[in-house]
Protein backbone atom coordinates (compact mmCIF):
# COMPACT_ATOMS: atom_id res chain seq x y z
CA UNK A 1 0.00 0.00 0.00
CA UNK A 2 1.08 3.47 -0.86
CA UNK A 3 0.28 5.93 1.95
CA UNK A 4 1.90 9.27 1.21
CA UNK A 5 1.14 12.23 3.39
CA UNK A 6 1.66 15.85 2.42
CA UNK A 7 0.37 19.38 2.74
CA UNK A 8 -3.02 20.05 1.25
CA UNK A 9 -3.09 22.37 -1.79
CA UNK A 10 -5.10 25.00 0.13
CA UNK A 11 -2.59 25.22 2.97
CA UNK A 12 0.31 25.31 0.48
CA UNK A 13 -1.32 28.27 -1.32
CA UNK A 14 -1.83 30.17 1.94
CA UNK A 15 1.79 29.57 2.95
CA UNK A 16 3.05 30.79 -0.45
CA UNK A 17 0.96 33.96 -0.20
CA UNK A 18 2.20 34.68 3.33
CA UNK A 19 5.81 34.16 2.21
CA UNK A 20 5.31 36.49 -0.78
CA UNK A 21 3.88 39.27 1.40
CA UNK A 22 6.73 38.93 3.90
CA UNK A 23 9.33 39.02 1.12
CA UNK A 24 7.72 42.09 -0.50
CA UNK A 25 7.75 43.89 2.86
CA UNK A 26 11.47 43.21 3.32
CA UNK A 27 12.29 44.38 -0.24
CA UNK A 28 10.31 47.61 0.22
CA UNK A 29 12.27 48.37 3.39
CA UNK A 30 15.50 48.21 1.38
CA UNK A 31 14.42 51.20 -0.74
CA UNK A 32 17.31 53.73 -0.74
CA UNK A 33 14.93 56.67 -0.27
CA UNK A 34 12.42 54.96 2.02
CA UNK A 35 10.03 57.86 1.38
CA UNK A 36 12.68 60.25 2.70
CA UNK A 37 13.65 63.27 0.63
CA UNK A 38 16.86 63.97 2.53
CA UNK A 39 18.95 62.74 -0.42
CA UNK A 40 17.26 65.08 -2.90
CA UNK A 41 19.28 68.29 -2.96
CA UNK A 42 17.74 70.99 -5.12
CA UNK A 43 17.86 74.69 -4.26
CA UNK A 44 17.29 78.15 -5.69
CA UNK A 45 20.49 79.38 -7.32
CA UNK A 46 22.05 82.53 -5.88
CA UNK A 47 23.57 85.42 -7.81
CA UNK A 48 25.50 88.12 -5.95
CA UNK A 49 24.07 86.92 -2.63
CA UNK A 50 20.44 87.01 -3.78
CA UNK A 51 18.16 84.14 -4.76
CA UNK A 52 17.92 84.11 -8.54
CA UNK A 53 14.18 84.61 -9.04
CA UNK A 54 12.46 87.47 -10.82
CA UNK A 55 9.23 88.47 -12.59
CA UNK A 56 9.31 89.61 -16.22
CA UNK A 57 6.30 91.93 -16.58
CA UNK A 58 6.58 92.11 -20.38
CA UNK A 59 6.50 88.35 -20.93
CA UNK A 60 4.39 87.70 -17.79
CA UNK A 61 6.81 85.02 -16.61
CA UNK A 62 8.39 84.22 -13.27
CA UNK A 63 11.98 83.09 -13.87
CA UNK A 64 13.49 80.82 -11.23
CA UNK A 65 16.96 79.32 -11.50
CA UNK A 66 17.33 76.04 -9.61
CA UNK A 67 20.43 73.93 -9.01
CA UNK A 68 20.22 70.18 -8.72
CA UNK A 69 22.97 67.98 -7.29
CA UNK A 70 22.70 64.23 -6.74
CA UNK A 71 19.50 62.74 -8.15
CA UNK A 72 17.65 63.29 -11.41
CA UNK A 73 14.47 65.33 -10.89
CA UNK A 74 11.81 63.76 -13.10
CA UNK A 75 9.23 66.55 -12.90
CA UNK A 76 8.51 69.78 -11.06
CA UNK A 77 5.26 71.02 -9.56
CA UNK A 78 4.87 74.78 -9.00
CA UNK A 79 2.38 76.73 -6.92
CA UNK A 80 2.28 80.54 -6.96
CA UNK A 81 0.12 82.35 -4.41
CA UNK A 82 -1.10 85.79 -5.36
CA UNK A 83 -3.36 88.34 -3.68
CA UNK A 84 -6.25 87.34 -6.01
CA UNK A 85 -5.75 83.59 -6.35
CA UNK A 86 -3.38 80.64 -6.65
CA UNK A 87 -1.76 79.27 -9.79
CA UNK A 88 -0.87 75.56 -9.66
CA UNK A 89 1.08 73.88 -12.45
CA UNK A 90 1.12 70.16 -11.68
CA UNK A 91 3.94 69.35 -14.11
CA UNK A 92 6.26 71.95 -15.65
CA UNK A 93 7.37 69.38 -18.26
CA UNK A 94 11.00 69.74 -17.20
CA UNK A 95 13.48 67.04 -16.20
CA UNK A 96 16.55 68.28 -14.31
CA UNK A 97 19.71 66.21 -14.65
CA UNK A 98 22.37 65.74 -11.97
CA UNK A 99 24.59 68.76 -11.30
CA UNK A 100 22.53 70.97 -13.59
CA UNK A 101 21.41 74.59 -13.38
CA UNK A 102 17.91 74.93 -14.86
CA UNK A 103 15.69 77.94 -15.42
CA UNK A 104 11.99 77.43 -14.74
CA UNK A 105 9.74 79.77 -16.73
CA UNK A 106 6.43 80.01 -14.88
CA UNK A 107 3.66 81.79 -16.81
CA UNK A 108 1.99 84.20 -14.36
CA UNK A 109 -0.48 86.98 -15.07
CA UNK A 110 -0.58 89.59 -12.29
CA UNK A 111 -3.93 90.93 -13.57
CA UNK A 112 -5.50 87.49 -12.98
CA UNK A 113 -3.77 86.25 -9.79
CA UNK A 114 -2.63 89.53 -8.21
CA UNK A 115 0.67 90.49 -6.66
CA UNK A 116 2.95 87.50 -6.00
CA UNK A 117 3.01 86.49 -2.33
CA UNK A 118 4.77 83.11 -2.39
CA UNK A 119 6.25 80.61 -4.84
CA UNK A 120 6.43 76.93 -3.91
CA UNK A 121 8.53 74.52 -5.97
CA UNK A 122 8.10 70.78 -5.50
CA UNK A 123 10.56 68.46 -7.28
CA UNK A 124 9.44 64.88 -7.93
CA UNK A 125 11.69 61.83 -8.11
CA UNK A 126 10.88 58.31 -9.31
CA UNK A 127 11.93 55.74 -6.75
CA UNK A 128 11.09 52.05 -7.00
CA UNK A 129 8.26 52.63 -9.45
CA UNK A 130 6.71 55.35 -7.26
CA UNK A 131 6.83 59.13 -7.50
CA UNK A 132 7.93 60.96 -4.36
CA UNK A 133 7.34 64.69 -3.92
CA UNK A 134 10.15 66.52 -2.12
CA UNK A 135 9.14 70.15 -1.45
CA UNK A 136 11.90 72.74 -1.11
CA UNK A 137 12.54 74.01 2.39
CA UNK A 138 13.18 77.50 1.02
CA UNK A 139 10.42 80.10 1.13
CA UNK A 140 10.40 82.38 -1.87
CA UNK A 141 8.77 85.53 -0.57
CA UNK A 142 10.84 88.23 -2.24
CA UNK A 143 10.69 88.49 -6.03
CA UNK A 144 12.35 91.31 -7.92
CA UNK A 145 11.65 92.59 -11.42
CA UNK A 146 13.75 91.01 -14.19
CA UNK A 147 16.20 93.41 -15.80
Amino acid sequence: MNSRKGVSPLIATVLLLAFSVALATVVMQLDPFSDDCSKVNIRIAEYEGQKHICYDEGDRIIKVYVENSEYVIDSVKVSVSGTEGVLVIDDMGIKIARNQLQMLSIPYDISEYGKILDVMITPRVNVSYAVIECPLDEDILSITSCK
